[in-house]
């Protein structure tokens, strides 16, 4: 077994080597497509999947990707202190976010009342920011309560990593009310 994750841990940091900004954007874009395709189903829920419907995952995940590219463009470079961290080498090299475990911080959390319009105001911020990841310095960073001190690739990647999750949320919920 330590063998096993001592292989992803080493998978994860060469991984983040061969993999350009420019992939990792192109990769948060057909997220976006998605997070738009799924507005549809704003309204499902299914307490099997989540205590959450489909409009408080896009709106959290909106929130997140914003809120962190604000994080890192007024981050302080200089201050980046890299730090070895067990679970973020297993996240990052599975590209899987365990589901049930973490909370989400207050300050992503959605309001009580979604709007749609929220939600593609939010959408469109995001997207509005893909090119402007590239412009930001590489050790602009985040400082992650789980993972520790990330620079500006691996936040772009923790961004698609948390969008995917709670993409496949959604659509766990959107099959749940397929069985229906």
């Amino acid at each position: 077994m330590r063998n096993i994750l001592f292989l992803l841990l080493l998978a994860s940091v060469t991984s983040s080597f061969g993999q350009s900004l420019k992939r990792q954007t192109d990769r948060l874009a057909d997220l976006l497509d998605e997070v738009e395709f799924q507005l549809q189903n704003r309204d499902l829920q299914s307490s099997l999947v989540s205590e959450a419907d489909v409009a408080w995952h896009l709106d959290h995940l909106l929130k997140v990707y914003v809120n962190l590219h604000g994080t890192l463009s007024k981050s302080n470079p200089a201050a980046y202190q890299r730090k070895a961290n067990f679970t973020r080498g297993v996240v990052f090299a599975t590209g899987v976010i365990p589901r049930g475990r973490a909370q989400a911080p207050a300050s992503v959390r959605p309001p009580d009342n979604i709007s749609t319009q929220a939600i593609q105001e939010q959408l469109a911020q995001a997207r509005g920011l893909l090119t402007e990841f590239e412009k930001l310095d590489p050790k602009a960073n985040y400082d992650h309560a789980v993972f520790g001190p990330l620079r500006r690739n691996q936040v772009v990647k923790f961004i698609a990593i948390h969008t995917h999750h709670h993409l496949k949320i959604v659509e766990d919920i959107v099959a749940a009310h397929k069985g229906d």
